[in-house]
């Protein structure tokens, strides 16, 4: 083997390790990327199991949770503390800064004329860690 086809052969070599580690690195920072993505799904499941700790804490009935269902004023015994404690908690367990000055303001409408379902919260946390770029 010559010299010349030695270096040919090795910097063909390094070039495929090089290609498939900068290939790795790409999916890795992809899959890093995609986890830290706040999905509707995930935010609408936090929510629901923040809601229920705190009635299965405190020793409250609580009826079925759907989308449709407005915590604020639909759920007996759902108060303005209750929604205080549940934007608390669902916010150290989706680790996003969702709660402004006013916690309550998580569960009504900007105008605050009406009650919003687990949907509608669902999507304006979700439309919050948008524009915080999270």
């Amino acid at each position: 083997m010559t010299q010349f086809e030695f270096l040919k052969k090795t910097s063909q070599t390094y070039s495929h390790r090089l290609t498939d580690i900068l290939t790795c690195g790409m999916i890795l920072l992809l899959l890093v990327i995609a986890e830290d993505i706040m999905d509707i799904g995930k935010i609408k499941k936090e929510l629901i199991e923040s809601i229920e700790e705190i009635f299965k804490e405190g020793m409250k009935s609580l009826p079925e949770i759907s989308g449709a269902l407005t915590p604020l004023g639909g759920v007996c015994q759902f108060d303005s503390h209750t929604a205080i404690e549940v934007a608390v908690r669902l916010q150290l367990k989706i680790d996003r800064q969702i709660i402004g000055d006013d916690p309550l303001m998580l569960f009504v409408t900007k105008e605050k004329n009406r009650a919003l379902s687990i949907d509608e919260i669902a999507m304006n946390i979700q439309k919050k860690c948008e524009e915080q770029g999270e």
